[in-house]
């Protein structure tokens, strides 16, 4: 997310001819919801590496 934002918003000022800090400011609005996405995103792959299913579709992959 954060090589995303690092990027995007450079471009994005670039590409519409808007100064930086006013994409910036623009682009926080984002970030709360981007972080909870994350947050919530790596809290499932979590609890779905745990589950049997996955588990034994990851041991076979490494055999």
């Amino acid at each position: 997310m954060f090589l995303l934002y690092l990027f995007g918003i450079p471009a994005q000022a670039f590409i519409m001819d808007l100064p930086i800090i006013d994409v910036v400011k623009v682009s926080l609005v984002y970030l709360p919801g981007d972080t909870m996405k994350a947050i919530l995103a790596s809290i499932i792959v979590y609890r779905l590496r745990k589950h049997p299913f996955f588990a034994r579709q990851s041991k076979n992959l490494a055999a």
